[in-house]
C-alpha cells in the first residue's frame, strides 16, 4: 500500500504584500489600499473620537501614529464599518471581496484578545449568506486557515478560530452545493481547499498560468524554486526543494499563508513532473516525507491534494493529473 493515510488535524492578498518576520506574508490579490484607511476615509468630521483615546483591544503591530496624525482605528469601529458595509445594497460583489481580502489582512496584521478575535469571526462568518459567490467563500476559508497558522502556539486564541472554522466548512460546503457553485466550475483557490481529491485547479495544472500568478503577485518564499523549475536549472530544482519541507514543518519559522502553502504544493507536482530522475527521485521523498513524518503538518486539503497527485505520478494511474 502506497502512502497510507494519516489522520489530519483540523486546528481565503493583494499587491498589499504584508510582512511576517522579513518573510513575505502572501496573498494572490490585487486591491487598492487596506482595511484601516478605508475606515478613516469613511469618518465624519463631527465623529473623529478625541485624541488620547485608547485604540480598544486590537492591538497596532506598527508604531504609534504621530500627534499630527488621526486617532488610529479601533478593532470595534473597523468591525462596525466591516459589518456595515459588506451587508450594504449599495457593495457591489467586487467591493465586498475587496472588502474581504482587506480585513483578513487587518486580522493577520494585528494582535487580538480571544473575545475580539471572535467577535470578527463570527462576523467573517456571516458572509456565505444566499448571496456569497465562490470566490468570497474561498477568500474567508483561506483566511482561516492563515489566522490558525498565526497562533499555532496561543491555545485560546486557536481554540475560538478551530470552532469557527468547523462551523464555517459545514456553511461552506453547503453553499457550494449550489449548481454554479460547484466543481469543476470553482476556481483557482477554491478547488484546492474543497475539492482536493479532484486534484490543482487548471490555473496551478498549468505552469505557464501557475508561474505568471507568482510572479504577478510577487510571491517571494517560492521564488527560488519557481525560478529554477522556470529556467530547467534541474540541480537548482533538487536542492530549492528543500524550501517545502520547511513551510511545511509544525514548527514554522514564521507564520505563512494558506495560499503559500497550496502554491508550494504546486510546485512539488510540477517538479514531480520534471524530466530528470534527480528531480523526480527528490521531489517523490519530499511528498513522502510530508505524508509520512509528524515533524510536518498538513491541512486536511493539503494532505487529500498531495496524496493525490503523489499517488497519480506513482502508480501511474488512469485519468492522472499530469502539468498541463
Amino acid at each position: 500500500m502506497w502512502l497510507p493515510h494519516f489522520i489530519s488535524a483540523l486546528l481565503c492578498i493583494s499587491h498589499l504584500t504584508l510582512y511576517a518576520n522579513a518573510t513575505f506574508l502572501w496573498f494572490p490579490y490585487k486591491v487598492e489600499g487596506d482595511l484601516a484607511s478605508d475606515v478613516m476615509t469613511s469618518r465624519p468630521p463631527a465623529s473623529l473620537p478625541p485624541r488620547g483615546s485608547k485604540a480598544g483591544t486590537g492591538r497596532r503591530t506598527k508604531g504609534a501614529s504621530s500627534s499630527s496624525s488621526p486617532p488610529p482605528v479601533t478593532v470595534d469601529e473597523a468591525l462596525q464599518y466591516f459589518s456595515t458595509r459588506f451587508v450594504s445594497s449599495k457593495t457591489t460583489m467586487k467591493q465586498r471581496q475587496s472588502m474581504l481580502v482587506k480585513s483578513i489582512a487587518y486580522l493577520v496584521h494585528n494582535d487580538f484578545a480571544p473575545e475580539k478575535l471572535k467577535e470578527w469571526t463570527d462576523a467573517l462568518a456571516k458572509t456565505s449568506g444566499p448571496g456569497a459567490v465562490g470566490e468570497e467563500i474561498a477568500i474567508v476559508t483561506h483566511g482561516f486557515y492563515t489566522l490558525l497558522l498565526k497562533y499555532p502556539g496561543e491555545d485560546i486564541k486557536n481554540s475560538v478560530l478551530r470552532a469557527k472554522m468547523t462551523e464555517w466548512l459545514d456553511e461552506a460546503k453547503f453553499c457550494l452545493a449550489r449548481p454554479l457553485l460547484n466543481a469543476p466550475n470553482l476556481s483557482v483557490w477554491s478547488r484546492e481547499l474543497f475539492k482536493p481529491e479532484r486534484g490543482f485547479s487548471p490555473q496551478l495544472q498549468g505552469w505557464s498560468t501557475l508561474n505568471n500568478l507568482l510572479i504577478q503577485f510577487n510571491e517571494q518564499n517560492l521564488r527560488s524554486l519557481r525560478m529554477s523549475i522556470s529556467e530547467r536549472d534541474f540541480s537548482g530544482v533538487a536542492r530549492n526543494l528543500e524550501v517545502i519541507k520547511e513551510i511545511f514543518s509544525s514548527q514554522p519559522p514564521t507564520p505563512l499563508s494558506s495560499h503559500t502553502r497550496v502554491a508550494a504544493l504546486a510546485l512539488l507536482f510540477h517538479a514531480m513532473h520534471i524530466a530528470s530522475p534527480e528531480v523526480q527521485t527528490k521531489a517523490v521523498d519530499t511528498a513522502t516525507s510530508l505524508l509520512g513524518e509528524r515533524r510536518f503538518f498538513l491541512f486536511e486539503h493539503e494532505r487529500t491534494l498531495l496524496d493525490k497527485f503523489t499517488n497519480d505520478y506513482v502508480l501511474d494511474r488512469p485519468g492522472k493529473q499530469i502539468p498541463i
